[in-house]
């Protein structure tokens, strides 16, 4: 994992965030407990998030 994904990672870990919105990690991944979801993925729906 490139270093500053990691960083975001970490954090989203340490604040106990469940997701984390970016286009960077495949979408879907789901890494120890943190999911990545891509905003502009085809099928990225922000009524579903809100």
């Amino acid at each position: 994992m490139p270093f500053y994904d990691a960083q975001i990672w970490a954090c989203a870990k340490f604040n106990q965030l469940p997701i984390v919105f970016s286009e960077d990690f495949q979408d879907g991944q789901v890494l120890e407990g943190i999911r990545f979801v891509n905003p502009f993925a085809k099928d990225f729906e922000l009524e579903k998030w809100i």
